[in-house]
């Protein structure tokens, strides 16, 4: 899962997205909507990707005299925190997030951490907390943590 930057709290406002060819294609067909939108400041971009965002918040009396304008806005609109908790919930039914309730927190799941090190990435200083040690297929890493156990109970009994 890819979130936007929860630096900016705009990425997470409800909003329509827009290609360069798609937004050439809504101006054209709507060039009144756009002005009024524009007028609104409504509109953003174009963002480093070319895309254009548009803020639907509220736009009942816009989107009454402009219909065919606001059902393209819908069509190419998103929420991002909608999406994100979807894509927790799914998670979740997959087993893969669960709920530390003595910490109040996400439990962290089992095996390697993949977020500072990946096969996308890797952050200059690497796993600060050296989560990341346990590389290479699911089932070594497995057999790693297994053997982490194991030699933490033989510890235990001595």
């Amino acid at each position: 899962m890819v979130s936007p930057h929860f630096s900016y709290d705009d990425n997470f406002i409800p909003q329509s997205s827009f290609g360069d060819d798609a937004w050439q294609t809504f101006a054209n067909a709507h060039p009144e909507a756009l002005t009024e939108l524009d007028e609104m400041e409504r509109i953003q971009g174009p963002n480093r990707d070319g895309f254009m965002a548009v803020d639907i918040r509220d736009l009942g009396d816009w989107g009454r005299r402009h219909p065919q304008a606001i059902s393209q806005l819908i069509v190419h609109s998103y929420e991002a925190s909608q999406l994100i908790a979807d894509a927790l919930m799914q998670e979740t039914a997959l087993g893969n997030l669960s709920w530390d309730s003595e910490r109040s927190r996400l439990a962290r799941s089992a095996g390697s951490c993949r977020f500072c090190v990946n096969s996308r990435w890797r952050f200059p200083e690497g796993c600060i907390y050296g989560l990341d040690v346990r590389a290479g297929t699911p089932a070594e890493a497995l057999e790693e943590t297994f053997q982490d156990v194991r030699r933490q109970l033989d510890l235990a009994q001595d």
